[in-house]
C-alpha cells in the first residue's frame, strides 16, 4: 500500500477530532514520517476532511457517523418489498462504497438483500445525486448486473434493468412499515456501510400533517435556502455530492433531526426553486430552470486576480506561455515509443498550437529535454507489453491535444471571461479534466489499481468518441467568440 493511499485509508477510519500533531505522530509511529507542512496541505486538500476551529480537524467519517436522515420508500419499492439505497444515503456513507453492498441493521438485525427489476428510468432516478450522466455506470456496476456490465456501458442500458436493494419483509411484518411509511436514519460504520432504522409512522402522509407534519414542511424550506445560500458562495462545485455535503456540513444541527425529510423528496415534492440542472456534459443542483455559469460571485475574482498576476508577469510583446505538466510530456514520448516514431524534431510543432511563438531557443530546449525523456523510456519500453494501454493513450492524446489547444486560445484572452459562451466553457474545462484522469491511469500503470482500469480500457475508448463530439459541439462557438471579442477589443483612432 502507498503513502498516498494509507493516508486516504486512515482518514476514511478516523471518526475523532484531531490536530496536525496527533495524525503526524500517528504516522510516525506507522513508519510514515511526514513533515508537518506536507500534512498540513494533505488535510487542508483532502476531500475526506473539514478544518474546525482551534487547529482541529474532522473526517466524514467523524462528522456524519451517527447523523439522523431520512428514507421514504417508494410505492413500487414498498409493493416490490425491497428498499434500492442508491444515493439517499448521501452524504451520510462513503460514496465510494458500492450501494448495493450497504448494510441496513435494526435491532441488531442485518436485513438481508434482495434483487429487483425497475424500468431504466426509475433506476436512474434512484442514482441522480451522482449525477444523471454517471448513473447508468452506478446501474451496470451493481452486482445484479454482473454478467452484462460492458454491454450496458457500451450499448446503453435497456427497458428493464435488475438491482441490489434491502429486503424489507421483516420491516412490513414485524415493525408495521406501512406504504408511505418512512425509516430514520443513522450510519453506524461509515467505512462498512452499516445504516441502523427504525420505522417511522404509520405512512399514508401522516406526517405532512400536524405539528411533526409543519416541523417537516419547515425542514424542506431550511434545506432549500441552505441549498440557495451555497450556490452564491460556493457555485456548482465539482459534482452534487460536494455540494450536498457543503449544505449539511454547514447546517448539519437544522437538517440532521429527528423530523428530517429526505433529498430525494425535496427535489420531486417540495422544491420550489432549486433543481437539478445542465452543468456542461454533467448536472449540478442550481437554481430550477437555470444552468450554472462558468464564471460567478464564487470565483470571479480569482479568475480576475489570475489575469491581473499574469498580465503584470508578462513583459512588452512577450506571449503567454504554453505550459504541459510533466506527465503529459512523458505521455508523448511513450505515444512516440509505440506509433514507433523517431521524428522528435517535429514534436514542437506537433504539441505546440500553430500560432504559438517560441522565444529564442525555446524549441531547441524542448527538443532536448524530449530526446532526454525519450532515451530514458527506450530503455525499459516494452512495445508488446503496451498493446492493451498504447491505443487508449494515443487515442486520449490526439483529443488532449485538440482541448489543450482551445484552453491555450481561452487564456490567452485578456478580456471578461463572463462574456465568453458560459456552458462552452463549463464543457471545455470538463473535456480537460476527464481526460487528464485517462491519461493519470495510462501513465500508472505498475498498480492493483492500473490492473483494474485494463477492464474499462474499452469503455473509456467508447467514451473518448463521446467526448470528441462534444468537443466538436463547442469548438467554433468558442472560437468565434473569442475572435469577436478581441476584434471588438480594437478601437480606431481617429
Amino acid at each position: 500500500m502507498g503513502v498516498n493511499t494509507f493516508i486516504e485509508h486512515a482518514l476514511k477510519m478516523q471518526e475523532s477530532s484531531f490536530t496536525l500533531k496527533d495524525f503526524s505522530k500517528f504516522l510516525t509511529e506507522m513508519g510514515i514520517p511526514c513533515p508537518k507542512k506536507e500534512l498540513r496541505a494533505v488535510l487542508e486538500q483532502s476531500p475526506e476532511v473539514f478544518q474546525l476551529d482551534n487547529g482541529l480537524y474532522i473526517t466524514k467519517a467523524g462528522f456524519f457517523s451517527g447523523r439522523l436522515f431520512s428514507i421514504c420508500p417508494t410505492a413500487q419499492e414498498y409493493d416490490a418489498g425491497v428498499l434500492v439505497p442508491g444515493d439517499r444515503c448521501m452524504p451520510f456513507v462513503d460514496s465510494e462504497l458500492y450501494t448495493s453492498k450497504l448494510q441496513f441493521v435494526i435491532d441488531g438485525t442485518t436485513l438481508p438483500y434482495k434483487q429487483a427489476s425497475f424500468d431504466s428510468d426509475t433506476a436512474i432516478d434512484m442514482f441522480m445525486f451522482y449525477g444523471e450522466e454517471y448513473a447508468p455506470q452506478y446501474i451496470a456496476d451493481d452486482e445484479a448486473n454482473a454478467g452484462c456490465r460492458e454491454i450496458l456501458l457500451s450499448e446503453g442500458l435497456s427497458n428493464n434493468v435488475s438491482l441490489t436493494g434491502i429486503d424489507i419483509s421483516l420491516l412490513k411484518e414485524k415493525y408495521n412499515l406501512k406504504r408511505g411509511g418512512r425509516l430514520l436514519c443513522k450510519v453506524l460504520s461509515r467505512w462498512d456501510g452499516v445504516v441502523e432504522v427504525c420505522v417511522e409512522g404509520d405512512g399514508e402522509n401522516r406526517f405532512d400533517l400536524g405539528e411533526n407534519g409543519e416541523k417537516r414542511l419547515f425542514w424542506y424550506e431550511v434545506l432549500e435556502n441552505a441549498f440557495l445560500e451555497a450556490f452564491e458562495a460556493e457555485g456548482p462545485c465539482e459534482c452534487i455530492e460536494a455540494q450536498i455535503v457543503s449544505v449539511f456540513y454547514h447546517n448539519v444541527d437544522a437538517l440532521c433531526v429527528p423530523e428530517c425529510g429526505s433529498l430525494e423528496e425535496f427535489i420531486n415534492r417540495y422544491a420550489k426553486k432549486v433543481g437539478i440542472e445542465s452543468y456542461g456534459v454533467e448536472t449540478r443542483l442550481w437554481y430550477k430552470g437555470q444552468n450554472p455559469p462558468f464564471v460567478g460571485a464564487w470565483n470571479k475574482n480569482h479568475i480576475e486576480t489570475a489575469i491581473s498576476q499574469l498580465n503584470r508577469s508578462l513583459t512588452w510583446g512577450q506571449h503567454v506561455p504554453f505550459v504541459l505538466e510533466p506527465d503529459i510530456l512523458d505521455l508523448y514520448v511513450l505515444n512516440m515509443l509505440y506509433l514507433k516514431d523517431s521524428a522528435i524534431s517535429a514534436l514542437p510543432e506537433y504539441i505546440y498550437p500553430s500560432d504559438y511563438v517560441f522565444d529564442r531557443g525555446e524549441r531547441e530546449s524542448f527538443v532536448a529535454d524530449m530526446t532526454r525523456r525519450l532515451e530514458t523510456y527506450r530503455k525499459t519500453y516494452n512495445w508488446f507489453a503496451d498493446q492493451s494501454v498504447g491505443p487508449l493513450r494515443c487515442k486520449a492524446l490526439d483529443l488532449f491535444r485538440s482541448v489543450s489547444f482551445i484552453i491555450y486560445k481561452v487564456d490567452c484572452f485578456r478580456g471578461d471571461m463572463a462574456k465568453i459562451p458560459q456552458q462552452e466553457l463549463v464543457i471545455l474545462s470538463q473535456l480537460y479534466s476527464h481526460l487528464s484522469q485517462i491519461l493519470d491511469m495510462c501513465m500508472d500503470s505498475n498498480s492493483a489499481e492500473a490492473e483494474r482500469n485494463l477492464e474499462e480500457i474499452p469503455v473509456m475508448m467508447t467514451s473518448l468518441d463521446g467526448m470528441r463530439y462534444n468537443l466538436e459541439d463547442v469548438e467554433d462557438v468558442l472560437l468565434d467568440a473569442l475572435d469577436e471579442r478581441c476584434i471588438n477589443s480594437f478601437k480606431v483612432v481617429k
